[in-house]
């Protein structure tokens, strides 16, 4: 790479508020965004055509790119759950939970306000039917506090994938209870109730999946309580420095086989090939192993060597710390660039160019836009206290050379 490309990742790489960087869970946010806006890219295809994906592995596997964000809960459950392990097995850092609760308001719902009332503002062009904005305000409203979905029992019209955002705020209220669980002194005692959770609830969750639970934490708390569990590892087991092994690149590989063949056919015929998936008509298969196998895999973005090495690359951890923005704004990226398509595809375009061509625009606009967007609005949150005293600091220099010129 050129020293002057380095330069703009490196200012472009994520911040964080306790100053403890993990490369590796980046670079799992890389895998899991670009899952996730493949995914999305395709089915603006084939949603707008009503066709079903062109019958190969390849384009299967991207079909079932929403399970990227399964793989954002578990990261999620992972990186919540480090202080509080920290604090309750190894005598770390007392968690304050007033601090807990300020730092994910001020982290991530600016951002996300930012991301809504723009949408708002520009949904006429943005929609393909405008409602008015009347009508618009009580979804901003019920988004904004993370309800639309519990409220309106859908996605929101603002921005549809928010509705991963709204299960993550229960999970982020939650977490500090959950955490108890590391009060437990036993490991042995403590990792089998965490297994013993993540199965019942997969479980449960399978057999009484009710609208009402839709739209909340708890079909989905297996994979928050996944991440509970590679915590509880990183902290006791592996003394917070994973020693990395040539053996784990094989577990990893087969473990991504595995989530593989639960969510594509002939195992998961129900999934997501033609954009109409059905919620709460997966296999039980699915809600029960799925969860348990995120647990070696995200142990061996640790543990593995070239698998780490990769997830460690500056370009691929800087594309994941900016996961969150390109979440926010991916969708609509991907819609400006495919409007103008549409009427080349209408011409009798083959599917398969027609995804490839899409493919080939979206994906470098996602990532540039998203980067721009990333510097102004997302990256000046990530360390707000820290910019808080800073700015504190400096005006009370400010004031003090003042004083000193006018005594």
């Amino acid at each position: 790479m050129s020293e002057a490309f380095t330069r703009i990742l490196l200012a472009l790489r994520r911040t964080t508020s306790s100053g403890r960087f993990l490369p590796e869970i980046d670079g799992v946010r890389f895998l899991s965004i670009s899952w996730v806006v493949l995914f999305h890219t395709i089915g603006q295809v084939t949603f707008k055509f009503h066709q079903h994906l062109p019958d190969s592995r390849f384009w299967q596997i991207i079909g079932a790119g929403d399970f990227g964000v399964w793989i954002f809960f578990c990261l999620s459950g992972f990186v919540l759950a480090l202080p509080f392990a920290e604090w309750r097995t190894c005598g770390g850092k007392p968690v304050r939970l007033k601090r807990y609760y300020l730092r994910r308001l001020t982290r991530i719902e600016p951002p996300y306000l930012v991301n809504l009332t723009s949408v708002f503002v520009l949904l006429p062009l943005l929609a393909r039917s405008h409602r008015g904005y009347v009508q618009e305000a009580k979804h901003l409203v019920a988004s904004a506090f993370y309800l639309h979905g519990l409220l309106f029992h859908r996605t929101s019209s603002l921005n549809p994938v928010a509705w991963s955002l709204e299960i993550e705020a229960q999970f982020y209220l939650l977490a500090p209870c959950l955490a108890l669980l590391f009060l437990l002194k036993s490991t042995p005692v403590r990792r089998l109730a965490l297994l013993t959770a993540i199965a019942l609830l997969g479980f449960t969750s399978g057999l009484l999946m009710f609208p009402i639970w839709r739209n909340t934490l708890v079909p989905f708390l297996p994979y928050f309580l996944a991440g509970f569990y590679v915590a509880d590892l990183y902290c006791t087991s592996w003394n917070r420095a994973p020693r990395r092994q040539l053996r784990w690149d094989l577990v990893t590989i087969l473990t991504a086989v595995g989530i593989l063949i639960f969510l594509l056919p002939p195992v998961n015929t129900l999934h997501y090939v033609d954009n109409s998936f059905r919620l709460g008509k997966v296999p039980l298969a699915f809600k029960i192993f799925l969860p348990f196998l995120l647990i070696p895999f995200l142990v061996g973005a640790f543990r593995s060597r070239i698998f780490q090495r990769f997830m460690t690359l500056l370009p691929v951890t800087v594309i994941g710390g900016m996961c969150y923005t390109i979440y926010l704004y991916h969708l609509i990226i991907i819609a400006a660039i495919t409007r103008p398509l549409f009427k080349l595809f209408k011409s009798g375009m083959a599917l398969e160019p027609q995804l490839w061509i899409t493919l080939a625009l979206a994906i470098p606009a996602v990532v540039v836009l998203s980067a721009v967007l990333f510097a102004l609005i997302e990256k000046p949150f990530m360390n707000f206290g820290a910019a808080k005293k800073t700015l504190v600091v400096r005006l009370a220099h400010l004031h003090h050379e003042s004083v000193g010129e006018t005594g």
